[in-house]
């Protein structure tokens, strides 16, 4: 990207043209979260409008990650069918946030389950 040819162009212009995508957007979100910049994570998370999916999922996970997991609040009844419905489903249709249910149910579990 520092070479001045016309790479350089068309890749600057393509980060700058995702940037303001959902796939930006949940870039900015994640970024936030990595800042422990909670609030600000949410705010943006909500105003995303899922356009598939794959997305809805995320935005759901995330969510329940920025306001639940993150802050030590319990998980009711109604957030962990909502994560097992995701994680059941096909990570190369559903996306990223079937790990990310998955993931948030075994530390949950392991968390209840110690004596």
């Amino acid at each position: 990207m520092t070479q001045n040819t016309k790479k350089d162009t068309t890749f600057s212009r393509f980060y700058s043209d995702l940037y303001v995508t959902n796939i930006g957007l949940f870039m900015r979100v994640d970024s936030l979260i990595m800042a422990d910049n909670l609030a600000a994570a949410l705010t943006l998370n909500d105003t995303i409008p899922a356009a598939n999916e794959m997305e809805w999922n995320l935005k759901t996970v995330n969510t329940l990650l920025i306001s639940k997991v993150l802050v030590d609040s319990a998980l009711s009844s109604t957030d962990s069918s909502t994560l097992e419905s995701i994680a059941i489903q096909d990570p190369l249709v559903a996306g990223k946030a079937v790990y990310m249910a998955r993931a948030i149910l075994l530390e949950r579990c392991i968390m209840n389950c110690r004596v």
